[in-house]
C-alpha cells in the first residue's frame, strides 16, 4: 500500500496531523510520502510516487488548487471542522472518493462518508515523570465562550498559550503559538488542562450541534494531565471518567477540588488516559483503510 499524504498546517495545531500520520504509517509498515498542500511541486511529487491513495487532511485548499490532481488518483479526505463549516465543506467534498469526518452529526451532508474522530500521536504525546509546576493551563485559540471560562479561573490559570489575543485579564498571560512537541511538553508540566469546545460556527446554517471530541482532550490526557471539559455526548462514550462542567462556577469548583487533592487528581487522570489509550493515529489510519477495503501490514 502506497499512500501520499497532502498535509495541512492548522492555525492552532500546527503540523500535528502531518507528524501523527507519518508516525502511524511507519508503525503500520505503509509506504508513505507527503508534502504540504501549498507546495508548488505537489503534483510532480505525487506523480513520481504514484500512490494507491491520496490522503488529504482538511481538504479545502486541495479542492481549490489541485482538482486535476485529485481526479487522477483514488482519494480520501479527513474533514476536521465538522459541523462548524459543513455548508462550505459539503460544496467540494464530492471531489474525493472517500470522506472521513471528525463528527457524525453531518454524515448525511457528504457522499461516501464515514466517521474518523481526532486522536493523539504516542510518539509526541506521552506522560512524563517530571514536576508539573503549572497548576491549570489552556492551549488554543481564545474565542467565543472560552474567554469567559478562562477568566473565571483567575490566578489559578498559570499557563495560557494562545494564538489569538485574549480580552481583559487574560491578555497578560498570552504567549505565541508553539510547535506540537512543545505543546506536549507543556501538557507534561501541567496538572490540569482546561478544554472548552469551539462554539463559533462559520458555515452551519442549520446550527447542528457538535458532538465529537477535539484533539486537545486526547493529547493532554495522553500526556498525563487531568482534563476538565465542558460536556459533549462523545465524552460519555469515549471517556466517561473525565470530569465535566456546565458553567464557569462549576469549572472553578472542579479545579479547586482537584488542585487540593493530588492523589484523586492523579487517579482520575490515569483512568482517563487508559480509556483513550487506543485512540491513536495508527488506529485512525487502520479505520480509514478498513473502510476503503485495504488491510494494513501492521494493523494487528
Amino acid at each position: 500500500m502506497r499512500i501520499f499524504g497532502v498535509d495541512y498546517r492548522a492555525p492552532a495545531a500546527g503540523d500535528v496531523f502531518t507528524q501523527g500520520l507519518v508516525h502511524a504509517a511507519q508503525q503500520l509498515g505503509i509506504d508513505y510520502a507527503h508534502a504540504d498542500v501549498l507546495d508548488r511541486s505537489l503534483d510532480t511529487q505525487v506523480d513520481a510516487f504514484d500512490p494507491d491513495l491520496l490522503l488529504v487532511v482538511h481538504g479545502r485548499q486541495a479542492a481549490t488548487r489541485w482538482r486535476g490532481l485529485l481526479a487522477r488518483y483514488p482519494t480520501a479526505v479527513w474533514l476536521l471542522d465538522e459541523p462548524y463549516e459543513t455548508d462550505e465543506t459539503a460544496s467540494w467534498s464530492g471531489l474525493y472518493t472517500h470522506v472521513f469526518m471528525n463528527d457524525s452529526v453531518t454524515l448525511d451532508r457528504h457522499h461516501n462518508a464515514a466517521i474518523c474522530p481526532t486522536c493523539y500521536d504516542p510518539s509526541t504525546h506521552y506522560p512524563g515523570d517530571g514536576p508539573r509546576p503549572y497548576r491549570v493551563g489552556f492551549v488554543g485559540q481564545v474565542q467565543g465562550s472560552r474567554a469567559t471560562y478562562l477568566a473565571a479561573l483567575g490566578d489559578r490559570l498559570d499557563l495560557l498559550v494562545a494564538d489569538v489575543v485574549a480580552p481583559g485579564p487574560l491578555r497578560r498571560r498570552r504567549q505565541r503559538s508553539v510547535r506540537p512537541p512543545d505543546v506536549a511538553a507543556l501538557y507534561r508540566q501541567t496538572q490540569i488542562v482546561v478544554n472548552v469546545f469551539r462554539d463559533q460556527h462559520q458555515y452551519n446554517r442549520e446550527q447542528r450541534r457538535a458532538t465529537a471530541l477535539n484533539p486537545r482532550i486526547y493529547e493532554a490526557t495522553a500526556c498525563g494531565a487531568l482534563v476538565l471539559s465542558d460536556w459533549r455526548p462523545a465524552l460519555d462514550d469515549a471517556v466517561p471518567q473525565l470530569p465535566t462542567f456546565s458553567s464557569p462556577a462549576q469549572l472553578v469548583e472542579l479545579a479547586d477540588w482537584y488542585l487540593a487533592d493530588p492523589v484523586a487528581r492523579a487517579q482520575r487522570a490515569t483512568l482517563c488516559r487508559v480509556a483513550l489509550a487506543g485512540d491513536t493515529y495508527a488506529a485512525r489510519l487502520v479505520t480509514m483503510l478498513d473502510v476503503i477495503g485495504v488491510r494494513a501490514q501492521g494493523a494487528a
